[in-house]
This record gives C-alpha cells, structure tokens and sequence, in this order.
C-alpha cells in the first residue's frame, strides 16, 4: 500500500512538472523575421535576430521570406503570419505602399511591427532599424568621384528602382556627382532585376552599347557588380580599367574586391538591424513605445586592406548600438 501511495505522488509531481512545462513553452512568445525575398544577405539579419532572441529568453522565433521578389508575394506572406498572431513582425519591406496596409492591420490586430532593412514609413510600424541610405549614398557617391579624379562618364546600376531604399541612395549619390559638371551619366539608372541571368544580360547589353565611352560604374545593389566582374574578366579587360564602386560584402563581391575589378563597397551593418529589431519588438510588448521612428545602424566602406575585418566589428557594435536604441523607448 505504501508503495502504491509513493508511486501515486511521483506520479503526480511528473505530471504537474509536465504541465508546468507545457506551459511554460506555449507561454513563449513568438516573433517573426520575414525578409525582402530569398538571399543570403538577409541571413545574417535572421541571425542577429536569432542571437537577441536568445539574450532575452522566452521567445521562439521564426525567419520566412516571399519564394519571389514581388510586392504582392510579400503581402501575402505578411497575410499569412499575421493569421497565426506571432507577438511580433519584423520586415524588411519591399514596396512601401503597398506593405503599409497590411502593417497598419497588424497593429490594428495588436501584433508588433518594426522593419529593418527598408521600410514603410507612412504605415503605423513602431520603428525602423537600417541604414541611412541618403547617407551613405553620399559617401558612396564622394569616394566615386574621387576614385575617377572628378571626370569621365559613368552607368549607375541596381536591382530595382521602387524601394525607398534605391531611391535614397540615389538621392545621396546625384546629391555629390550632379555638382561634379566633368562627370556625365551615359544612360538612367540601370534595374538588373533580381537573377544573376537577368544582371548579366543588362551588363553585357550595357558593355556592348557603351564600352567605348564609359570609364566607372555605380552599384546600388551587388548583382550589376558580380555580373561585370564575370564579364569583364570574360572579355580580358585588366582590373582598374574600370572604377566600380558597390554594396555588400558576400563571398562574389569580396572576390572582385580582391580580384582588383572593385575598389570599394558600402557594407551595411545587417547583423545589428536584426539584432535590434528583436529587441525593439521584446521593448513594444512590454508596452513600451518609441519616441523616433528610425534607428541608424550605420554603415562601413570596404576596401581590400580592411574588408576581411569588417564583418567582426559590425556584429561587436550591436550591443552598444543596444544601448542607445533602448534610450528611445518609454
């Protein structure tokens, strides 16, 4: 009889352990990290989410991007999460009017939205962790300048020519090389789309109308980059013939740096946007709001002598920049 009652109570007590367990994991919140469309440059953002979360504890979270790079595919991502009520949404968005609905309903909704990367920032989201794209476009436009002696022609590329993000690098780099009067742009800013195959077709098209007459090139994004290192080298043209200037630093643009074809990329800091827009999201639930909508996380140019060091640095500079972001919240 004894035995019985001991097994009873031990029984209980795993079952009230299981219970309390249960519990305490379905009591976890949820934060998603949705991304512009599938690439690794997002990664790293997912993973200085990642990394917060589990600073904070308590939070499962979940990282999701669009199959393709369209608006509408965003959107109906968005859609879908906001139907399973996370606690929290970060975004990096790709067409800011036409996210702001959706942003505006989840908060409606009472579920947390900051963006990261790029924004929508006429939508009700609580804050934006990103680059100052003016800026940096306006360093990205001076080292340019001064990299082709403050003449010759000159293509700007990118991916795409709608986000907030390409317009206000755009803004930032004409803000420098439309003041420069021996500095002429050959043809509009160039989309490359978001393939490899789509970059490569518009360089080759651009190589063979204006080879004779161009002497750099601007990059807003980096497949215009990877794809003229690929057919510059194709067609034996020397590195340094061209000036080339560009973002990121994934593996191909680090090799065109050191292959000597670029001379510098901006390189955003997409560790600490993550990092701190899991931080923002754990501040709002905590019924906390913030006093500014945006929150620099800075930017580094990246040459062949420093680039190796770059991405180290950026990810030590997330807990400091921590510290100031939770300033602005009350």
């Amino acid at each position: 009889m004894k035995s019985f009652l001991k097994l009873s109570i031990l029984l209980a007590v795993i079952a009230i352990f299981a219970l309390t367990s249960t519990s305490a994991i379905s009591a976890d919140k949820e934060f998603v990290i949705i991304a512009k469309y599938i690439h690794p440059w997002f990664d790293v953002g997912a993973e200085g989410f990642n990394d917060a979360a589990k600073e904070i504890g308590g939070i499962k979270t979940r990282y999701v991007s669009p199959r393709g790079a369209s608006a509408e595919e965003q959107v109906k991502l968005m859609e879908d999460v906001m139907a399973e009520k996370p606690a929290g949404i970060a975004i990096a968005v790709n067409t800011p009017e036409a996210l702001k609905p959706v942003i505006n309903e989840a908060m409606n909704m009472g579920i947390k939205v900051v963006t990261w990367d790029d924004t929508s920032i006429d939508s009700d989201q609580l804050m934006f962790f990103g680059t100052d794209n003016y800026s940096a476009g306006v360093a990205e436009g001076e080292v340019f300048a001064e990299l082709m002696g403050d003449k010759g022609n000159y293509i700007i590329v990118c991916h795409e020519t709608v986000s907030s993000n390409t317009k206000e690098r755009f803004r930032g780099i004409h803000e420098v090389l439309d003041k420069k009067s021996d500095l002429v742009q050959l043809v509009d800013e160039q989309p490359t789309g978001v393939t490899p195959a789509s970059a490569l077709t518009l360089i080759e098209n651009l190589l063979s109308a204006h080879s004779d007459k161009v002497n750099g090139w601007v990059d807003t994004n980096l497949l215009g980059t990877i794809a003229l290192h690929q057919a510059l080298k194709e067609r034996g043209v020397k590195p340094g013939e061209y000036k080339i200037v560009t973002w990121t630093l994934l593996p191909e643009i680090m090799k065109a740096i050191e292959d000597g074809y670029v001379q510098v990329s901006v390189r955003q800091n997409t560790y600490a946007m993550g990092y701190l827009a899991c931080y923002g999201l754990e501040l709002a639930t905590q019924g906390l709001k913030p006093t500014k909508n945006f929150f620099s996380t800075g930017h580094t140019l990246a040459t062949k002598e420093n680039m190796s060091t770059v991405e180290e640095i950026n990810r030590k500079k997330a807990p400091e920049m921590l510290k100031e972001m939770k300033k602005l919240w009350q």
